[in-house]
């Protein structure tokens, strides 16, 4: 590539090596224009050989293969901050935990991506998965279309994404220095909260401390199983994703150029905005679109929470939510007020009901629900009748 970058592929597994199995499955499927060098990561935590043995038995054919099997626990975030580390060897490195599955094209993006942001400063890393979720509320989230195939967001992808030694010798020598999370505003009290054993918390409070961001692509090359392990309890498909199959040509954009740049709440920039409804140009605002948000610092707050006066009313039926601000389309949902206007509270049933109907279909009003189980009965009831005939 034009860059440089011949980014090493690296695994990082633990105890599931089912799940080991299936991603270097996806691996072995892919494209790849060079020689790659795959390195497989493994924790140990005394019980785990059999991981060790998958890895060791896997044949790659597309480079060397190195197996990494420590003789003692490093526990998660630890682990992935050692994989991380490869990156300032290597000079660039693709992380992918074991529950991952990879587009056959993933590497080709990856390069690409490389070679159009590789040198870019205010770039924290490159996500290879598509984000359909808010970080910080779990409530659905797309980014605004234009005319790239992707969007830019200071949110840490741990779904797939590739370090350059540059992205993480910045935030290694940040890190080092042992920073209170607890005092970074900006970052979501629910990320704050996450277990000790996230490494990606820490990331995210780095993006925001030295205003840096994610690249994500709209079309995912990654997706996630979110196998049952050490920070999940039982499988969720939350995180599983459309999985881009085809050679895509892909349309990059820089950041200074972007109009879809998000924060650690998935909340669109004043400023995206402001270039295209000039009405709110004259406004210091943070935007709380989503109604999370547990720091505002701005004289104005554009948000979905009650307020007591509204300076500007917005609906919030186009999807995304931002952009019925954008397009100006007059409501009373989505409401531009005074910061010290703004009601602390827990939202109402009402409130929450209308979250829901806006994300979610809304099935479970009983006279959906009860048409659902006629149909299914009467598939039933014809089933029978033709197995009988």
């Amino acid at each position: 590539m034009e860059n440089g970058y011949h980014p090493v592929i690296v695994v990082a597994a633990y105890n599931r090596s089912d799940s080991l199995k299936r991603i270097l499955s996806s691996l072995e499927k892919a494209h790849y224009p060079e020689k790659v060098k795959l390195v497989i990561s493994i924790d140990n935590n005394g019980a785990n050989q059999h991981v060790a043995d998958a890895a060791n038995a896997f044949n790659w054919k597309f480079g060397e293969k190195e197996v990494i099997y420590y003789s003692e626990r490093q526990g998660l975030r630890n682990h992935i901050l050692k994989c991380g580390d490869l990156s300032l060897k290597y000079g660039s490195i693709i992380m992918l935990e074991d529950d991952l599955y990879v587009s056959p094209y993933f590497y080709d993006y990856t390069l690409k991506a490389l070679d159009f942001y590789g040198d870019e400063p205010r770039l924290g890393g490159i996500s290879i998965y598509g984000l359909p979720f808010a970080e910080a509320n779990k409530l659905p989230f797309t980014a605004i279309e234009d005319d790239s195939d992707v969007f830019f967001m200071q949110m840490a992808s741990s779904y797939g994404q590739c370090w350059t030694a540059k992205h993480w010798e910045s935030f290694r020598n940040w890190y080092n220095t042992g920073p209170d999370l607890k005092a970074i505003n900006g970052l979501p009290e629910k990320i704050k909260n996450w277990s000790e054993s996230s490494w990606k918390k820490f990331y995210i409070g780095y993006l925001i401390i030295h205003d840096k961001y994610f690249v994500f692509p709209r079309h995912s090359y990654t997706t996630n199983f979110n196998d049952p392990g050490e920070n999940m309890i039982m499988r969720s498909l939350y995180v599983q994703v459309p999985l881009e199959i085809f050679d895509r040509k892909v349309k990059f954009k820089k950041i200074d150029e972007a109009k879809n740049i998000y924060d650690a709440y998935s909340e669109i920039l004043p400023e995206c905005i402001n270039d295209m409804n000039p009405a709110l140009r004259d406004y210091d605002y943070d935007v709380d679109i989503y109604g999370k948000k547990d720091y505002i610092s701005k004289p104005y707050v554009l948000t979905t929470r009650p307020v007591k006066k509204t300076v500007m009313g917005f609906e919030r039926s186009m999807k995304p939510h931002e952009m019925n601000v954008i397009m100006n389309i007059s409501g009373d949902e989505i409401r531009l007020a005074k910061s010290q206007d703004l009601i602390h509270r827990e939202a109402n049933i009402t409130e929450f009901s209308k979250e829901y109907a806006y994300f979610y279909t809304p099935i479970f009003r009983s006279s959906m629900l009860l048409q659902i189980v006629r149909n299914r009965l009467k598939e039933k009831y014809k089933a029978k009748l033709g197995r009988k005939s």
